[in-house]
């Protein structure tokens, strides 16, 4: 099912884009002046990344497994190898200041989780191509690896990073901002890092974001504001 990714609030800082445009999400376009009033972007992702978006966000994701993926984003935006799963529950316990010696069994049950979410959602699953024990090539099966690539370290140990369109995935499904968080994550106490009005993408269907666009031209608001007002109307905001 289509996926579009939702950009709600003001325009984004000249470091923001330039950073979006160097991960590609946003395609590089000429300076134009600052528009007067918040705008709306609606931006269609791939089938594969609507996919992998749809399979984070049909259920909602627990603390642990939001800021997992939090944590794996931000390593591929830093260009970091893959990551061992130690080192994931390292900084996962770090975060959520739990058990490390529990952390990987953490990581590892997330990672099986994102893998059963996949199989529901993913038309084509990737294959992983390799050779039974009699020698005969086999290709199985691993909805995981649209969302991870994985390899095997020096001591037999598996590591993990995003794949490019996990990476896309995984900012729209988590609203992640320029700096790094996701939007309903943790708070870290850095006001830079927590900023309330920082600019977030959303991922929902096309069906969804006509019905919302339709509610704010009846509300007469800013896209921010009715959904604020929408919030409010459920008791939730």
């Amino acid at each position: 099912m289509p996926c579009l990714s939702l950009v709600v609030g003001s325009v984004l800082p000249p470091e923001a884009v330039v950073c979006l445009q160097q991960h590609g999400f946003i395609a590089a376009s000429p300076s134009v002046a600052p528009a007067p009033e918040p705008t709306t972007t609606l931006t269609l992702l791939t089938p594969v990344q609507s996919q992998i978006c749809a399979a984070l966000t049909q259920k909602p994701l627990n603390p642990s497994q939001t800021e997992l993926l939090a944590i794996y984003w931000r390593s591929w935006r830093d260009g970091e190898p893959e990551l061992p799963i130690e080192e994931a529950g390292r900084r996962l316990a770090a975060a959520l200041s739990v058990d490390p010696a529990r952390a990987s069994d953490f990581v590892r049950g997330a990672l099986r989780s994102f893998g059963r979410r996949l199989i529901h959602t993913l038309e084509r699953p990737p294959l992983r191509v390799g050779r039974d024990r009699f020698g005969d090539g086999v290709a199985d099966e691993i909805p995981l690896l649209a969302l991870v690539s994985i390899v095997t370290g020096p001591t037999g140990e598996a590591r993990h990073r995003l794949t490019n369109d996990g990476a896309v995935a995984v900012a729209v499904a988590l609203g992640m901002t320029a700096a790094g968080q996701a939007a309903g994550g943790l708070q870290t106490g850095d006001p830079a890092l927590d900023d309330p009005d920082a600019v977030v993408s959303i991922g929902m269907t096309r069906r969804a974001a006509a019905l919302l666009l339709r509610v704010q031209r009846s509300l007469g608001l800013g896209l921010d504001a009715t959904i604020k007002t929408l919030t409010a109307q459920a008791g939730a905001g």
